[in-house]
């Protein structure tokens, strides 16, 4: 399953690779996007593509478990910065030499949710459960969970997957 997973994955891909290269007859664009550029207010245009292609992706694993006959949900997992000032703050020490009136660290949810709800995929927004904890849920000077961190996401997987489950025998 994982190798179909990543066959799937590679093929999808260079579709779309072919798909924009006919649409904006570019030959082998090159150059990433730092992750800080997703926070971004005003995007360069290489971060549009890379939402395109996430848009894309999402698309195709929509159409993949329709066709499954499976059910699909995304989980959106906030940025440390996205979740708490101390992490804020970091970033800004840190990582970046953006200053803070570029950036929104709420825009990659609010887009996730846009193009989640675009292609009526399901979804659970993470955000707002870590932003309210009282405690640090983040690895120090890292973009994983710690332990209470994956304790409170396990924990609302659970819930979520039993109410889906529950939803399920009703209908």
């Amino acid at each position: 399953d994982n190798f179909k997973t990543s066959v799937f994955l590679r093929t999808v891909y260079f579709q779309y690779l072919k798909k924009k290269e006919k649409e904006n007859n570019i030959k082998n664009k090159k150059g990433y996007v730092s992750f800080e550029q997703v926070f971004l207010k005003n995007y360069t245009q290489q971060t549009k593509d890379c939402w395109d292609i996430t848009e894309y992706f999402l698309k195709e694993f929509k159409k993949e478990a329709d066709k499954m006959d499976t059910d699909l949900k995304v989980i959106i997992l906030p940025h440390p910065a996205s979740a708490s000032e101390k992490y804020k703050k970091i970033f800004f020490e840190k990582d970046t030499f953006f200053n803070e009136s570029e950036l929104d660290f709420n825009r990659p949810q609010i887009i996730y949710q846009k193009i989640l709800e675009k292609e009526k995929i399901d979804y659970l927004d993470l955000t707002g459960i870590i932003k309210s904890q009282n405690q640090d849920v983040f690895i120090e000077n890292d973009l994983h969970f710690n332990e209470l961190g994956h304790k409170i996401v396990a924990d609302v997987l659970k819930r979520d997957i039993d109410n889906h489950i529950l939803m399920k025998r009703i209908r």
